[in-house]
């Protein structure tokens, strides 16, 4: 039996950011699928800048919030459902911030 090897579905790059970014799609299976979700960041300034994760599972919606600092990063697997989309947003709280966010997005 072979290994199977993790492929790269989508990769976001967001540097130098000063607002938020509206929910925004990663991927929508055709049917359900393990990934891997990587969420590596920095910012700078008053605020903070939150990137958020949403995915459905068998049970529910589900969410991962990262919050990008000084050389943040996270990966987590999810099990997504056919049909319902992997998306991401990224908020600033309470205030302006400049931020950079990436994420790497793997089907397994």
């Amino acid at each position: 039996m072979s290994a199977k090897v993790a492929r790269i579905i989508k990769e976001v790059s967001l540097q130098s950011q000063t607002a938020s970014v509206p929910t925004t799609t990663l991927v929508t299976p055709g049917e359900a699928k393990m990934f891997r979700v990587s969420v590596a960041g920095s910012q700078s300034g008053p605020g903070d800048a939150i990137c958020q994760v949403n995915w459905t599972d068998d049970l529910s919606s589900q969410m991962v919030n990262t919050t990008l600092g000084l050389g943040t990063w996270t990966t987590f697997a999810i099990h997504s459902v056919a049909g319902q989309p992997v998306t991401f947003d990224v908020g600033l709280f309470p205030g302006p911030s400049t931020y950079n966010c990436y994420i790497t997005l793997e089907e397994l």
